[in-house]
């Protein structure tokens, strides 16, 4: 039964294998699964970020529609202040 407290390792595990399949039900499967997993279970919005920006990499393609809304809107509100991975804003030269 997967939690907030070990979706990180399943979630890994099953990228793991998607990395390695060919079989594209079973890359399909995977896909969907995963961005389940971390819609309900991330533990922060920087791991879902680094997550669903690996599901894309992976098997893009296969992501539905309204996931890719969803990660958009989130990195359009931003993922909060206290994480390493919050740029400051670009500095214009004119």
């Amino acid at each position: 039964m997967t939690s907030v407290n070990n979706v990180r390792i399943i979630v890994d595990k099953m990228l793991d294998y998607l990395r390695t399949t060919v079989d594209e039900y079973m890359r399909a499967d995977l896909v969907n699964r995963v961005t389940q997993l971390a819609e309900k279970f991330a533990p922060d919005n920087a791991w879902f970020v680094r997550t669903m920006a690996t599901i894309f990499e992976l098997g893009g393609y296969l992501v539905r529609p309204e996931v890719a809304d969803n990660l958009m809107r989130l990195i359009a509100e931003g993922i909060g202040n206290e994480s390493p991975y919050c740029l400051p804003p670009p500095v214009h030269k004119c």
